[in-house]
């Protein structure tokens, strides 16, 4: 992981600065020492740009928001490999910079259930580079007995990706990460919420008792929050499932139990969906709030699935 050790190196930089003059910034660079290590900062620099985790402006270096979250995540303490798999997903596999990484990921079809590729189909296109970026420093595939592997992890990705055309695929890994930070962080997010709904109960003059938090007495309900839809309401005929992010990302994870629920009560069940709730200015009121969900997002729901990936645009 030499690469990312280095471009982790230059981010560092930023911890305290928002920008720095670019030549001071390599100077400091070169001044890092490393025991017999020669490393070439001016091609790890035009890498961490390639990336989108850098930019510049005039004569100075600024960090950008990917940039920012990868110093987030280490700051959090986040494991090196879901470090990698930010990489990957959000600097790589979109990015039109990498687009021979992205042809050569094309390249792996299916076999026995795993996605491999021949030899004979790639060595004579000199995809060196693209290999040593896979392989070596983000570990998303691997060579075994003549043949390329996508490794386990990232086999979903690339085999849902090659047959449907989507903005961005994550891994299960990721997908497991997504859940558990919805997990840890719920908690504060259905506060805020549960805030937020009775502040705007207030600003109406209606009834804020009638903004209840559920999801502490029943799991299973399938939202967190009841609430009313209008003045007059005698029962409960708002339902708010509430789902919050640390960092700046578009997307989380509902539930079948969740989509049951929602596709049940219609227009009168909303997703309170809360991000950068790890960011030094907290948020007053959500992202986004989503009127029944199963048709405004188009939900396509599938035979034994239990869980669904969510991406909206804010």
């Amino acid at each position: 992981m030499k690469k990312i050790k280095n471009i982790i190196k230059i981010l560092e930089f930023f911890e305290k600065e928002e920008e720095i003059i670019k030549n001071n910034l390599i100077d400091f660079l070169r001044q890092i020492e490393y025991s017999g290590e020669i490393v070439d900062w001016l091609y790890i620099y035009d890498y961490s740009m390639k990336l989108g985790l850098i930019s510049e402006r005039d004569d100075f270096t600024i960090i950008t928001d990917k940039g920012s979250q990868i110093l987030d995540r280490i700051n959090e303490k986040e494991n090196k490999k879901n470090i990698q798999n930010y990489i990957f997903l959000n600097c790589i596999y979109n990015n039109e910079k990498f687009s021979r990484t992205i042809e050569l990921l094309k390249k792996f079809h299916p076999l026995n259930e795993k996605l491999v590729i021949f030899v004979e189909d790639i060595k004579n296109q000199n995809f060196f580079t693209e290999i040593e970026t896979l392989r070596d420093e983000l570990n998303v595939i691997s060579f075994k007995d003549d043949h390329w592997y996508v490794n386990p992890e990232f086999q979903n990705i690339i085999q849902v990706n090659q047959n449907i055309q989507k903005r961005r695929i994550k891994t299960l890994a990721e997908l497991d990460d997504i859940l558990e930070e919805q997990k840890r962080i719920g908690n504060y997010a259905e506060e805020l919420s549960l805030k937020y709904e009775k502040n705007e109960m207030k600003k109406k003059k209606w009834d804020e008792e009638m903004v209840e938090r559920i999801s502490i007495k029943n799991v299973s309900a399938g939202y967190d929050i009841n609430s009313i839809r209008n003045k007059k309401s005698k029962i409960h005929d708002k339902f708010i499932e509430v789902k919050g992010r640390k960092y700046d990302e578009n997307s989380f994870i509902i539930s079948h139990n969740e989509l049951v629920k929602a596709r049940k009560e219609g227009e009168h069940y909303m997703i309170y969906f809360w991000k950068n709730l790890k960011s030094r200015k907290q948020p007053n009121e959500p992202t986004k709030i989503i009127k029944d969900p199963v048709n405004k997002l188009k939900i396509k729901e599938c035979d034994n699935c239990l869980e669904y990936l969510i991406e909206i645009d804010v």
